[in-house]
């Protein structure tokens, strides 16, 4: 199994919420809000392109970031253009009871739900 190394770990996780910010055209407040952060925490990790990560353990907020990257990387592979992705987070889905974008506002939990339906969805080929 590899080993984590914080500072490329921290590096990539940072480029990444750039990189959706820029795909996704979300400020910092919105990213902050699925992530169930605050926005001075999301922007201060964009500006400075590294998150904390020290050890090999992952704190729980940084993990939030992990989910939301999963999320996009799945919707990425299904659609092609940022817009028909944040369509699909904008759309309410049966399995879900709500948009994912809600679902992912209400909690961690509802990140983590749509990263999980997510995966399951790609699984099966749908």
């Amino acid at each position: 199994m590899p080993t984590l190394e914080p500072a490329k770990a921290s590096e990539a996780l940072a480029d990444g919420l750039q990189y959706l910010r820029t795909q996704w055209n979300w400020n910092g407040s919105k990213i902050a809000r699925i992530l169930h952060l605050s926005p001075t925490t999301i922007n201060g990790w964009i500006r400075r392109g590294t998150i904390p990560i020290t050890g090999r353990n992952i704190p729980p907020d940084v993990e939030a970031v992990v989910h939301l990257l999963a999320v996009h990387r799945s919707l990425a592979s299904m659609f092609s253009e940022p817009f028909h992705q944040l369509q699909w987070l904008g759309t309410s889905h049966p399995d879900l009871g709500v948009t994912p974008l809600g679902k992912m506002s209400e909690s961690l939990a509802g990140l983590i739900q749509v990263r999980q339906y997510l995966d399951f969805v790609r699984g099966r080929g749908a």
